[in-house]
């Protein structure tokens, strides 16, 4: 798997599906076909006819789950019922990840995850709240986009669909398109959990 992108934007819902899906549609045109991009979505603001649109370009883009709403610090407060409760609603429409808004959860969200046999997607000051048992994959501390991950042989593309963060889809949109011109292959975080 030697040095494939790994390509992961955060914040997907309705109210931004229609311009980050025609700059994906463009980057995966780019790319020659070999895009792929794991999009956390929120799945309280996100449509059934959102899903289709994703599920119509299953071949480069899938939904993780990111949180429900979306709320400051929401996983912090859910205990392990609460969790399952989401990955329950959830399990259907999304591949089996979750990651936690502004990366902050708690022990009973971590043991709800490994229980289910979902994997979370999470910030390596996190590490040591993960269960042993708890597929994951983590960024690494610096993950500017286009950058080796120093644990994983992987490329890290890790960015947000809107622009409040330095790094969305728009304002980043040249670093992206640097990656989709490489030639190199890319990985759905499904593909690189350990």
């Amino acid at each position: 798997m030697a040095d494939k992108i790994v390509m992961d934007l955060d914040d997907f819902e309705d109210a931004n599906a229609d311009k980050c899906l025609a700059r994906l549609d463009d980057l995966y045109t780019v790319s020659h076909e070999t895009l792929k991009c794991t999009l956390f979505a929120i799945p309280a603001r996100t449509s059934d006819h959102t899903f289709d649109r994703v599920r119509n370009r299953a071949a480069y883009l899938q939904l993780a789950v990111h949180g429900w709403d979306h709320r400051w610090l929401e996983c912090e407060q859910w205990g392990y019922a609460a969790t399952q409760e989401v990955l329950e609603r959830c399990k259907d429409n999304y591949q089996h990840v979750f990651k936690p808004p502004y990366w902050k959860a708690n022990a009973e969200v971590y043991r709800a995850l490994a229980d289910a046999s979902w994997a979370v997607a999470d910030h390596p000051s996190n590490q040591q709240a993960l269960s042993p048992n708890l597929r994951r994959y983590v960024l690494d501390e610096a993950h500017r986009i286009g950058m080796l991950h120093r644990w994983q042989p992987i490329v890290q593309a890790h960015g947000h669909v809107g622009n409040d963060c330095g790094n969305g889809l728009e304002e980043a949109f040249e670093s992206f398109l640097a990656l989709a011109k490489s030639g190199k292959e890319f990985a759905f975080v499904t593909e690189v959990l350990v």
